[in-house]
């Protein structure tokens, strides 16, 4: 029982250790999306910075470490061709009886030992090697190597070819085991050694040096590399922030040129939105004063004279009644629609409200609505627009749409007030005029939707399709100063 439990809670720890884990790394996960969203979010400017350093860091270190590379490679070869031309000199000669034997005389030897211990060359060499080119090792400054063979390397296969070949060598091969026991490193040379006669090659010389010097030579060397592509990476990273340092200014300029004009010519919109509702609202005033009053006087006249006439003539006086009755409720109607209700007190939220209630009350049909933009302040011109577009929407689909509910939402998001009225109803085409079916006030009745929403910036879009009701998504700067 008590391991039972043991299990269970060393189970319980592990389980926990292990959400601690994913835990981590979600928030490390996290961490890096938001710094990346960050980054990408930065000014262009900046960005470019950013990259161009990484982009330009990165080509400098390849294209140093190739040059750095050629460097070593050219400076080793110079100074073994220098090297090897300088012992080819002295000991060629000593070597040419290997052309017609595998041996060197006993007199070659002991004037390669002199020359090796007595002069400057044996200063410079701290050993040395003559193969054959069978791979026999018949000279060498330290004896235990002689008459041994070893396996070929590819350096004394390119000297057994006619070429000068050269490495700072490790001393891991089989041939280097007594040079270990001295030094960890030196500059290995193979140099073919031709006949005078034939100048084919004979055999192969093996000489090594110390590396100090060519090591202290290659330093230099690599560093001169190393500070010429640091410059040139500075001169050209200096010359592309230059230029982009440039564009970045031209296009700042040019995008607050933009935004100026922008500003300008939503400023006239919204200006002439608000004079079209005037001019509105006027043309409405005029038709309830004069032609709506008139035809109120000519209901009393004709009432007045109906009275007075013949029995026989009461139908036509009847008729005409209606008629004018007729003509005063359309000229009503008309009057109203074209007119809005004062707009300019209300906030986002209310608006929406103002347009519910105006249609129940023409229509008698309730609206359900969801609104998340309460004190969301608007122009005067997104007002006007914002009620229309919502009252506009909900008369075609009660009218056109054979909607059984109908619903509106409302929502603030970014500096736009974005609307959405969906219904019901039996749909339609948009890609299609159907001008029969929805009759030409609806058809006008959504491009001035639209046009209403553009002339602010905004948009205005329709989705639908027989059957699968009717869904219009407008949105509306809420600010008149908003640019996105």
């Amino acid at each position: 029982m008590h391991e039972l439990e043991t299990a269970q809670s060393t189970g319980v720890l592990h389980l926990g250790r292990d959400r601690g884990v994913m835990a981590r790394l979600r928030g490390a996960r996290t961490r890096g999306l938001a710094a990346a969203r960050r980054a990408w979010s930065a000014p262009l400017e900046l960005r470019f910075l950013v990259f161009s350093v990484v982009v330009l860091v990165s080509g400098a270190l390849v294209i140093g470490g190739w040059t750095v590379g050629e460097i070593k490679n050219l400076v080793i070869q110079r100074a073994a061709a220098t090297n090897a031309l300088y012992v080819d000199s002295f000991v060629s000669p000593l070597l040419q009886s290997l052309e017609r034997s595998s041996t060197l005389p006993p007199e070659s030897v002991s004037a390669l030992d002199s020359l090796l211990t007595d002069t400057a060359l044996g200063e410079r060499i701290v050993s040395y090697k003559i193969w054959t080119l069978g791979g026999k090792v018949v000279y060498a400054t330290d004896d235990r190597l002689l008459g041994q063979a070893f396996s070929v390397t590819g350096y004394y296969q390119d000297a057994a070819d006619g070429q000068v070949s050269a490495h700072i060598s490790n001393l891991d091969e089989a041939e280097n085991q007594f040079e270990r026991e001295r030094w960890s490193e030196l500059l290995e040379t193979y140099a073919p050694v031709r006949s005078h006669e034939t100048g084919r090659v004979i055999a192969v010389s093996e000489f090594y040096q110390l590396p100090d010097e060519i090591l202290s030579e290659l330093r230099t060397s690599q560093i001169k590399g190393w500070i010429i592509v640091a410059i040139a990476t500075l001169v050209m990273f200096l010359i592309l922030n230059g230029m982009v340092r440039q564009a970045s200014v031209t296009i700042r300029r040019q995008n607050a040129g933009l935004r100026k004009l922008t500003q300008q010519v939503r400023a006239a919109s919204a200006s002439n939105v608000q004079t079209e509702e005037q001019v509105m609202g006027r043309i409405a005033q005029d038709l309830h004063d004069a032609p709506a009053q008139n035809l109120a006087v000519a209901l009393l006249r004709l009432d007045h004279l109906s009275g007075a006439s013949r029995p026989e003539q009461q139908e036509d006086w009847a008729l005409l009644r209606q008629s004018v009755e007729s003509a005063l409720a359309d000229l009503r109607n008309i009057s109203s629609e074209i007119r809005i209700p004062d707009l300019e007190e209300l906030d986002a939220a209310a608006i929406v409200s103002r347009a519910l209630a105006d249609f129940s009350q023409r229509t008698g049909r309730a609206v359900s609505c969801r609104t998340e933009a309460s004190g969301a302040q608007l122009s005067v011109a997104s007002k006007a627009t914002t009620y229309r577009i919502i009252l506009e929407a909900l008369n075609n689909s009660f009218l056109h749409g054979q909607a059984a509910t109908q619903t509106v939402s409302v929502s603030l998001r970014s500096g736009w007030l974005e609307i959405e009225v969906t219904d019901d109803g039996i749909g339609f085409d948009p890609n299609e005029v159907r001008e029969r079916q929805r009759g030409e006030r609806a058809r006008l009745g959504i491009r001035g939707m639209r046009e209403r929403a553009e002339l602010l910036g905004g948009s205005l879009s329709i989705e639908s399709q027989p059957g699968s009701g009717t869904r219009v998504v407008a949105r509306i700067p809420a600010d008149e100063e908003y640019m996105p």
